[in-house]
């Protein structure tokens, strides 16, 4: 009886592991079902800024307002409403190992590149380390792991900010001299992080007509940025990707390289969950940062091939995305 009672809890042990890995797998399979539905959704949106553009719709000056309005007011709100939807006891563990990801996923990508390009092809080696975690990282960690997760990716854009203030403007210009410390600490990303906290932590009350307009807001985010990449894309020709090697590497690099070594770090660490590193995973996997245009017009003179990056890695996005998730939660989930 004693052995046959063995034989039955082994066997209920074994059969409630089977039912949490069918779970595990049917939420994995959740969650590529509404990224995939997510990128097809901006993609659409693109086609519709890509469509403004060419009927005359998007000028210069709209884009460059548009794109201010999402810097400075849009993405900062969605940052500072994510701190709103967690409990203040719950999120300094949850924000210490968010951030200790995040600076990993950064310094990874800036490894990388600085492995890949040395001191050559300065503009592919900024597209290569720079993510574009605040027009699309943060739309699709918001639409895949909800907006609580939406904090830690402020902070990933608050580092790559910084990454792109020193790495990045040195790697362009090679002259210590240009860069800016103050550009860094007075960034919208630092900025409404310390918001977000001195909110939280404070205790500060909240009207529900103000957290009505925060969240109004915030939905600005997705259509706003993706009307903007599309408007991009319909300024560059196709035809002018395919004979440039350069820019093929770096995209690759931004798309392929440093998320698969971003991710085999991850699956070493004890730090965080699963969720929390897919998210950070899912906005430093993102396609070149649009304002390296900004960057690269200042600092070289140079926007063709930047903006070249940004649209052949936000296209190729559409595929690598779904694709890398699918394979990173195999390995980490």
């Amino acid at each position: 009886s004693s052995a046959a009672a063995k034989i039955l809890h082994s066997g209920y042990f074994l059969c409630r592991h089977e039912r949490i890995a069918c779970l595990h797998r049917r939420k994995a399979g959740v969650m590529e079902i509404i990224l995939i539905k997510q990128v097809l959704v901006m993609f659409l949106l693109m086609a519709v800024g890509f469509a403004l553009h060419k009927q005359g719709l998007f000028s210069p000056t709209c884009a460059k307002d548009l794109g201010a309005i999402l810097v400075k007011l849009v993405i900062p709100v969605v940052i500072i409403q994510s701190f709103l939807s967690v409990p203040a006891y719950e999120m300094l563990q949850e924000i210490a190992q968010g951030a200790v990801l995040s600076a990993i996923a950064m310094l990874v990508a800036l490894v990388v590149s600085s492995i890949l390009f040395g001191r050559r092809l300065c503009v592919e080696k900024f597209a290569s380390f720079t993510c574009n975690a605040g027009f699309v990282g943060i739309p699709l960690v918001s639409a895949v792991f909800g907006s609580h997760l939406v904090l830690h990716i402020g902070i990933l854009i608050a580092l790559n900010n910084l990454a792109q203030w020193t790495y990045g403007v040195f790697a362009l210009t090679n002259d210590l001299q240009s860069i800016r410390p103050k550009k860094v600490l007075l960034g919208p990303g630092v900025l409404s992080i310390a918001i977000g906290f001195l909110l939280v932590f404070l205790r500060v009350p909240i009207p529900d007509f103000f957290q009505t307009t925060l969240g109004q807001l915030s939905n600005l985010s997705a259509p706003l940025s993706m009307l903007l990449l599309g408007n991009y894309l319909a300024q560059t020709k196709p035809a002018s990707f395919i004979g440039k090697r350069s820019l093929w590497y770096a995209v690759l690099c931004r798309l392929i390289v440093i998320p698969l070594a971003t991710l085999w770090i991850f699956a070493l660490l004890p730090v965080g969950d699963a969720t929390l590193k897919m998210a950070i995973l899912l906005a430093a996997s993102t396609p070149v940062g649009a304002n390296i245009v900004v960057f690269t017009s200042e600092f070289c003179g140079e926007y063709e091939t930047s903006t070249q990056s940004v649209c052949l890695s936000t296209l190729l996005s559409v595929v690598t995305l779904p694709v890398f998730f699918a394979f990173a939660w195999k390995v980490i989930g």
